[in-house]
């Protein structure tokens, strides 16, 4: 492919690396191969050796503004993120719809049953920014009554609206070492659709009753308004687990009972079971280069599970 082809095929915003040839400045793609380009009148001025977000058309590169240094991984994760399109923050509209949200879905919740009074807990990474399920448990008899809640999303997103165009666009929040761009704004995905400990949320719940020999009996499936009594993490469960420290008081019933539906439930599934073990490893960025920390939650076996790498950095 000639030179003047791969840079049409770069057309668009592209994360570039400022360079010199001879007495020129040009351009070359950071994230993917390609020719170094030609940068258009009205660039903005950015030195050598640094990155920058550029249009790239017909008339070369028009550098739009600067990102920083390669060597620095947080300006590196930045541009990779701006290099895939996507947008950091929100646009003033979105945000003020989220805002509004927050507050007008509680105050008209429609048809739900209040599970308030349930003691409920949630099980996430320590890391965690937001909790968006969470799990109440009893018994009844041999049975086990068990709900399991899901934050309720679509109560403040409209149809129609800014927020639901903006979160159709994004389709998922975005994470990437360090960093994360999130579906909606903080105000619903870090707040009224987070459920943390000791506020009330919207959610949807999936009411279950389990057998003593760990079979369904029922269930039904409702909006609901719920409030968790304990944030808690995969680490403390596994010292819950293994005997070296104690559940929070208000949790440590419906925490065993859930428990020993897992274990019911893991003793019906069939032997041909596809069984994966699975890790959390955690990284170490310091100027640029990536190591392995430790490796997490090893150990008992899951019917599926996904790493979930953890990133720290130090400039």
């Amino acid at each position: 492919m000639s030179p003047r082809a791969a840079a049409r095929d770069l057309r668009g915003r592209r994360v570039v690396v400022i360079a010199r040839r001879g007495r020129f400045a040009v351009a070359r793609p950071l994230f993917e191969p390609g020719p170094q380009i030609r940068l258009a009148k009205g660039s903005a001025d950015v030195k050598p050796g640094r990155m920058a977000l550029a249009e790239i058309g017909r008339r070369g590169a028009r550098i739009l503004r600067p990102l920083g240094s390669p060597e620095r991984a947080r300006d590196v994760v930045e541009a990779l993120m701006l290099d895939r399109g996507l947008n950091r923050g929100f646009r003033d509209r979105v945000s003020a719809e989220a805002t509004e949200a927050a507050t007008s879905a509680g105050e008209h919740p429609g048809r739900r049953r209040d599970l308030t009074e349930l003691a409920t807990f949630t099980v996430d990474p320590a890391t965690a920014r937001d909790f968006d399920d969470a799990v109440s448990a009893r018994t009844e008899g041999d049975a086990v009554r068990l709900w399991i809640h899901i934050a309720d999303v679509a109560a403040h997103v409209r149809p129609g609206s800014a927020l639901e165009a903006e979160a159709y666009a994004r389709a998922n929040s975005t994470y990437v070492p360090g960093a994360v761009e999130p579906m909606l704004p903080p105000a619903l995905s870090s707040d009224a659709c987070s459920l943390a400990p000791g506020v009330a949320r919207l959610a949807v719940t999936a009411e279950i009753v389990i057998s003593g020999g760990g079979r369904p009996a029922s269930a039904s499936f409702y909006r609901s308004r719920i409030r968790s009594d304990a944030r808690l993490h995969y680490d403390q469960l596994d010292e819950i687990f293994a005997g070296r420290d104690s559940p929070p008081e208000a949790v440590a019933a419906p925490l065993d009972l859930a428990r020993r539906v897992a274990a019911a439930l893991a003793g019906r599934r069939p032997e041909s079971a596809v069984v994966v073990s699975g890790s959390e490893p955690e990284f170490y960025l310091a100027r640029g280069v990536a190591a392995a920390l430790a490796g997490r939650r090893p150990g008992s076996a899951v019917v599926v599970s996904g790493s979930e790498p953890e990133f720290y950095f130090e400039d």
